[in-house]
């Protein structure tokens, strides 16, 4: 399977052959956007229209985490994601997060446990893995999806082409 997405289009092959089923195309807008967002997310938590709520700090795995509950402003009151980052007090980076994904009606939390890769003095989460959790982050069932992200390189001139189905 091949995903893609040029900045105005998005695509799917399956065996290389295009599917266009209204389906398939959510999924793949969901699944370019969610991934791009993944790997740019604690970058993206300095941008406008986000709310931060200190919630106190608390022990998991025997670590003392400061947890920041996240909120983002909507156009139109829009209900939206919210996030309770678990930050590292010695490190200061986010060591897992919780999240829902109210676009699909996602209203219970997810963990989120990410590792960290240093990319041309860039901190990228290039190691996520996820599974249903409470709001205390106790994971509810012992299942994870794990996604990684390998050989990142930056500025290596690609055709925009490529992008194209």
């Amino acid at each position: 399977m091949i995903q893609g997405y040029n900045g105005k289009d998005f695509w799917l092959k399956v065996n290389r052959q295009e599917v266009i089923t209204k389906d398939a195309i959510e999924s793949v807008k969901f699944t370019r956007k969610t991934n791009f967002y993944w790997f740019a997310m604690m970058q993206k938590l300095l941008d406008p229209g986000i709310n931060y709520e200190f919630l106190g700090q608390e022990s998991v795995e025997g670590k003392l985490y400061d947890i920041v509950k996240i909120t983002f402003n909507s156009p139109d009151d829009v209900p939206s994601d919210i996030y309770q980052l678990y930050i590292n007090p010695e490190t200061h980076l986010v060591d897992q997060f919780l999240f829902t994904v109210v676009s699909k009606n996602v209203t219970d939390p997810i963990l989120m446990r990410v590792k960290y890769e240093n990319v041309d003095g860039i901190l990228l989460t290039t190691y996520r893995k996820y599974t249903k959790s409470d709001w205390e982050a106790n994971v509810l069932k012992d299942v994870w999806v794990e996604e990684i992200t390998k050989d990142i390189k930056f500025n290596q001139n690609l055709d925009k082409a490529i992008f194209n189905k």
